[in-house]
């Protein structure tokens, strides 16, 4: 009895630590993975919706194989992200025939208490080289910069060993004030 009690305390001490290592909002409660070994892999994004707001707001749909654009029409669309343990990554775009391959690290960012971001909640995506070809077999094109700014933050609303759903909330600010907002799900091929 005193041991099956003994078992019962600790268990009740552990969950509570096992919910401060919850990041995101829907990220599971317990899972054997670290946040590393969860997000790297190749991803496909499956579905999401973005909202482009600049002097006209304009809403891209995906689901996978197409982009539907709420000033009309839709086009094919493919979306691939290969996430490496040793930081790299590689974003390649298919935008009805056109490919950009981006490539470029990785890192989780620190936490942010004043935007209630948690330490590993987001992700940045730093880009260094883009690869295009275009449709049609024009000639292809490798652009290579140096940059330690990220190009693209990911705040990861559930990251499980299979699927991930991202939180995409920038804005910018040069000439006009513009932004991105929405949220995309991928799934591990």
């Amino acid at each position: 009895m005193k041991r099956l009690l003994l078992v019962l305390l600790v268990a009740v001490m552990a969950i509570p630590t096992f919910q401060s290592c919850k990041k995101g909002a829907d990220d599971p409660a317990i899972s054997l993975k670290s946040r590393k070994a969860r997000l790297c892999g190749d991803w496909t994004l499956t579905s999401g919706t973005i909202t482009f707001t600049s002097s006209t707001t304009s809403v891209n749909t995906y689901n996978g194989t197409t982009v539907s654009y709420s000033t009309g029409g839709s086009v094919s669309y493919t979306q691939t992200m290969s996430i490496v343990k040793d930081g790299t990554f590689k974003l390649t775009i298919l935008d009805n025939g056109d490919q950009y391959a981006y490539e470029g690290q990785w890192y989780f960012m620190d936490g942010n208490k004043d935007n209630k971001i948690k330490d590993k909640e987001c992700v940045g995506f730093v880009e260094t080289k883009l690869t295009y070809t275009p449709a049609g077999g024009g000639a292809t094109s490798i652009t290579s910069w140096v940059s330690t700014n990220p190009d693209m933050i990911w705040q990861l609303d559930e990251l499980k060993s299979k699927e991930i759903i991202v939180t995409i909330n920038e804005v910018t600010t040069s000439t006009a004030t513009s932004s991105q907002t929405g949220t995309l799900t991928y799934t591990k091929k």
